[in-house]
């Protein structure tokens, strides 16, 4: 779980995070590719939900070959990012990707994880490979069959962990084809941001955000994201106070006035 435990699971839910069973892993990949095609045709932040599957499916900008395709891509894309600009955490991936190019995989990577169950479950596998040791097909079918018990088959087992292992790649965790060897993945102002707003809403506070799981998930220091949120500060993207130990962090640009009465009944 990478949530307080003392936080209803449906207070979360309507930040935007998802506790469904299921995963996109099983057919697709995080789909980074697509997520920019739509992003690059979608320019305007708070665009309607449908103007998203209509730029899938009716415009075509992911460039699937057949209808069914274009179909499932932008069912798929929806389940992992949202695409609705009423929900804080899709408005959050969208502010930081417009203003963080770098980060722009991992920020994507951090929501995809906030949305699929499955992929979660694979972060301590990944996390716990040093840099440049081999992800093991194997040891990830091993993993996966420990923590599901035995809940998928051999062959779902086999695309689950191509697709899992695509994902992390993508995000920047493990290079290669063949051999997919560890990597540290580079942090940036708006990822390390982005990773701070998921642990805010999971109703982490000030200094412990730093080491909230999702903070955790960018592999790296403490003090290098402390740096990273200082400049995000800087640029106007949070608010970073700190006084020896003691933090402040807020997200005045990213919610609403509803939102912060929720995340006020959670703190």
């Amino acid at each position: 779980m990478m949530t307080k435990s003392d936080i209803p699971v449906e207070n979360l839910i309507r930040f935007g995070f998802s506790f469904e069973k299921g995963s996109i892993h099983t057919m697709r990949t995080m789909m980074l590719k697509e997520l920019m095609g739509v992003f690059n045709f979608v320019q305007d932040a708070g665009a309607a939900s449908s103007a998203y599957y209509d730029a899938v499916f009716n415009e075509n900008c992911t460039g699937k070959k057949t209808v069914a395709s274009r179909k499932y891509t932008a069912q798929y894309l929806q389940k992992l990012y949202i695409l609705d600009p009423s929900c804080c955490i899709f408005r959050a991936l969208r502010f930081f990707w417009k203003r963080d190019i770098d980060g722009r995989k991992l920020t994507a990577f951090l929501c995809a994880v906030a949305r699929d169950s499955i992929l979660r479950q694979t972060i301590d596998y990944i996390l716990d490979l040093s840099v440049n040791t081999v992800a093991s097909k194997n040891e990830l079918h091993a993993h996966i069959d420990r923590v599901f018990q035995d809940r998928f088959g051999p062959v779902m087992t086999a695309s689950l962990g191509r697709n899992l292992l695509s994902s992390w790649t993508q995000a920047g965790y493990l290079e290669g084809r063949s051999k997919k060897n560890r990597k540290t993945p580079e942090v940036t102002p708006g990822s390390v941001a982005f990773s701070l707003f998921l642990g805010y809403l999971s109703g982490e506070r000030g200094e412990m955000l730093f080491s909230s799981r999702y903070s955790n998930i960018l592999d790296c220091s403490i003090d290098l994201s402390i740096n990273m949120a200082e400049k995000a500060s800087s640029r106007g993207w949070l608010v970073f106070k700190r006084v020896g130990n003691v933090m402040e962090v807020a997200f005045p640009n990213l919610l609403t006035s509803e939102e912060m009465e929720w995340v006020r009944e959670q703190s």
